[in-house]
């Protein structure tokens, strides 16, 4: 394992245990091309719960109306696997099928925004549900995703079943 991965590694798990980050109570949040749930939540958590769907839905459509949305010097890290530039993470975007955001949660810090969420994936060719725990880190002035971190969740949350709408 090289150091990059083992560094990888510690900041995801580090975000993931030292952020007390409170996530919205209630109905989850559903978000997919064909459908959107609703819930009671706080300006910022409707805000950057808002940008994730966006994110994703334009990322799943076309990687070119996604483009805007991330910084130039985008990166998104993984415990699978090392990183993925921008371009790459569009691509990869591409083989999803639908997607559900659950448990948003939102820490704003000096001009950015730490945005933690459970993410579902369908793949394209009927792959089972994959199921991330994401943390996004936003450049509140840009309005840009700078970096995302994602680790596998093996434990389907007990609050609600996750399943897209049709």
């Amino acid at each position: 394992m090289s150091v990059q991965q083992n560094i990888t590694r510690l900041v995801c798990s580090s975000l993931l245990l030292v952020l007390p980050l409170a996530p919205v109570q209630g109905d989850p949040i559903v978000m997919d091309p064909q459908s959107r749930g609703q819930s009671t939540v706080t300006r910022d958590v409707a805000e950057y719960a808002d940008r994730e769907q966006a994110l994703m839905t334009a990322a799943l459509t076309s990687g070119n109306n996604a483009t805007p949305l991330l910084a130039d010097d985008f990166q998104a890290w993984s415990t699978d696997n090392d990183w993925q530039s921008k371009e790459a993470w569009l691509s990869s975007a591409q083989h999803i099928k639908s997607f559900i955001i659950k448990d948003v949660s939102v820490r704003l810090l000096d001009g950015l925004a730490v945005v933690q969420f459970l993410l579902q994936t369908q793949g394209n060719k009927g792959v089972h549900h994959q199921y991330k725990t994401v943390v996004d880190i936003w450049r509140q002035s840009s309005k840009q995703l700078a970096v995302r971190y994602t680790t596998n969740t093996t434990a389907i949350p007990h609050t609600a079943a996750l399943s897209p709408k049709h």
